[in-house]
């Protein structure tokens, strides 16, 4: 069980998740697409992430994710067996698919933020 979190809301949570980016992504463009991901797949399914936290000083912040992310690089080839797979098999009960695909890179100008 996850400290502070209802026993009901853990039972919601995924046992893992897993973020599966471009091998030919640069290091800005690879940890923009990881936060993109995570954000949608945290804002998908309820007390993953976000719980108010307070530090021995009184600091307070949001928790991050309650559970493991991993990070994995995939070529082109790869990633496209993946997709194939996540398109021909129905997902498992409970799993959330989240894609950022290539152009949505492209759709906002960073100079203008």
């Amino acid at each position: 069980m996850l400290d502070g979190l209802d026993p009901s809301a853990t039972s919601q949570l995924p046992h893992r998740v897993v973020v599966v980016l471009a091998s030919d992504l640069t290091g800005g463009a690879a940890a923009n697409v990881s936060a993109c991901l995570a954000s949608g797949l945290a804002a998908s399914v309820p007390g993953w992430a976000g719980k108010a936290l307070t530090d021995s000083t009184g600091f307070q912040t949001v928790a991050s994710s309650h559970v493991p992310i991993a990070i994995l690089r995939a070529t082109p080839e790869a990633m496209q067996k993946l997709i194939q797979q996540l398109v021909s098999t129905p997902p498992s009960e409970g799993c959330t698919i989240c894609l950022f695909p290539k152009y949505a890179q492209t759709v906002h100008d960073a100079l203008a933020y």
